[in-house]
């Protein structure tokens, strides 16, 4: 390197120009300045290894996110975290506190890591104070329906595509039973003429109205258009 260049504003940190940094030489490598070496090497004896391809990362396996910290950061104080997931699941109120300009930004790098987002709704769905899923109290219900629609509009700036939904107990007040179900094949319904449809996965818990999952299949067998998978809880009951 020239001595111009060493003379150059910014060469050398503030507070340290007129420091004394040597003088390159045969051998001798003066303070910031680079020198290129061309090394051979006489090799006997050498083993070459073959090549170690890793196991491919797991699939369709989530880390459940207790937290309102954000995913990057949750992901990141995580180094192995793609050797065992290749997803998170995170509490719709993650979304539902969140404007969705901020979730679009998170989308980005969640895009490039390409992370699977689902989203939680079971911890809302208790009838009162959260989530219902029957219009037996139209005020309560026009309010449900209005917070989910706001996370599921949410998802897509997030660029997740799974929701988890569970049903709640049977309603003891202003609706039978058989139009409780009417109720929930709506709500079905609701997601199949969304624009940009979620793929439901449902949990079943251990409640008279959703004790048996081929019940539930059965009358939902004639919608159309949506995906449905389903996840049994450790509580759930099978038929």
């Amino acid at each position: 390197m020239t001595n111009r260049k060493k003379q150059a504003v910014g060469y050398l940190p503030e507070g340290f120009e007129k420091a004394a940094i040597g003088v390159s030489g045969k051998n001798t490598i003066a303070g910031g300045d680079i020198r290129i070496f061309r090394v051979r090497v006489e090799e006997t004896g050498v083993e070459e290894t073959s090549q170690t391809v890793p196991p491919p990362n797991p699939t369709g396996r989530f880390l459940p996110l207790r937290g309102m910290r954000k995913i990057e950061d949750e992901i990141s104080s995580r180094p192995t975290f793609f050797q065992h997931f290749d997803g998170v699941s995170v509490d719709w109120k993650y979304l539902a506190d969140r404007e969705a300009s901020t979730l679009l930004k998170e989308a980005g790098w969640l895009a490039l890591q390409k992370v699977r987002v689902l989203v939680d709704l079971t911890s809302g769905i208790n009838l009162f104070p959260d989530l219902r899923l029957v219009n037996n109290i139209e005020p309560e219900y026009r309010r449900s329906m209005e917070s989910i629609r706001n996370v599921t509009t949410k998802m897509q700036a997030l660029g997740a595509h799974d929701l988890l939904l569970s049903l709640h107990k049977p309603v003891e007040n202003n609706i039978t039973l058989p139009d409780t179900w009417k109720e929930f094949e709506r709500l079905c319904e609701r997601f199949v003429v969304m624009r940009n449809p979620v793929t439901l996965l449902f949990t079943f818990v251990l409640h008279p109205v959703t004790s048996c999952r081929a019940t539930w299949m059965k009358r939902c067998s004639s919608l159309r258009g949506w995906a449905l998978a389903i996840c049994s809880s450790p509580r759930a009951q099978r038929c």
